[in-house]
């Protein structure tokens, strides 16, 4: 988290909503507060995640959210960061992925829809004439992904609607939505011409920054992305 803070709690923003749980909460709240100059806003809520997600963000009127996962690194800087996000706005977006282009397979799964080009992202209207071409190309291609840009009512939104899960609810897990999952479409979907985070250690694709040697493995642990049935062990 200290590591992921530093390529960006520089960042402009109108605020930053941060839910912390576990048994270092506490010195990781300081560690926010020390490091993120703007309004600041830090709980410590336990229980159902997209329930908590929405109670925290319930009164929030900025236009985007960005979804923070703890655990990426912003490689692409923050002056792209700054002009995609304008210009989803400028576009409409719904949603934008930040991480996890998996060296090209991310882009590569839209490749068969007619895109809007623009300067920092292309742009399309994700229907289900469009998902049919999507899954066709990538089977099992998730309609939503937790490390995304949202436009903050289409967060809302996604916050609010039931869906079956073998993850825990506690966990973030549960928020991403699979392909079938059509009944949230149309929205409006960017795509990043470059990959603006990456995972320090979620090796899809062999491209965490562990894999590629920008990032030490400096021990191991036991994640909480634990399924209902077990954990699952990485390395951090």
């Amino acid at each position: 988290m200290k590591d992921s803070l530093h390529t960006f709690s520089f960042v402009v923003a109108d605020r930053w909503i941060v839910n912390i749980r576990g048994r270092f909460a506490k010195d990781a709240a300081v560690l926010v507060r020390a490091s993120v100059s703007v309004k600041t806003d830090i709980y410590h809520l336990e229980g159902n995640w997209n329930h908590v997600c929405l109670d925290l963000i319930q009164n929030t009127s900025t236009s985007y959210t960005l979804l923070w996962l703890e655990d990426h690194l912003c490689v692409g800087g923050v002056n792209y960061l700054y002009r995609a996000v304008r210009e989803m706005a400028a576009k409409n977006v719904d949603v934008m992925q930040y991480s996890c282009f998996n060296k090209g397979a991310y882009a590569d799964r839209y490749s068969r829809v007619a895109k809007e080009r623009g300067v920092y992202l292309s742009t399309f209207r994700h229907d289900r004439a469009n998902n049919k071409l999507i899954q066709e190309q990538c089977s099992g291609s998730y309609l939503i992904s937790l490390t995304s840009i949202f436009k903050t009512q289409f967060f809302k939104f996604l916050l609010t609607i039931s869906r079956p899960s073998n993850w825990d609810d506690t966990t973030p897990f549960p928020f991403e939505l699979p392909g079938n999952y059509e009944r949230i479409l149309p929205f409006i979907r960017g795509i990043s011409k470059e990959e603006i985070f990456c995972s320090i250690d979620d090796d899809n694709n062999n491209t965490s920054l562990q894999t590629q040697r920008r990032y030490p493995i400096r021990l191991g642990r036991v994640s909480y992305s634990s399924t209902k049935s077990g954990l699952i062990e990485t390395k951090v």
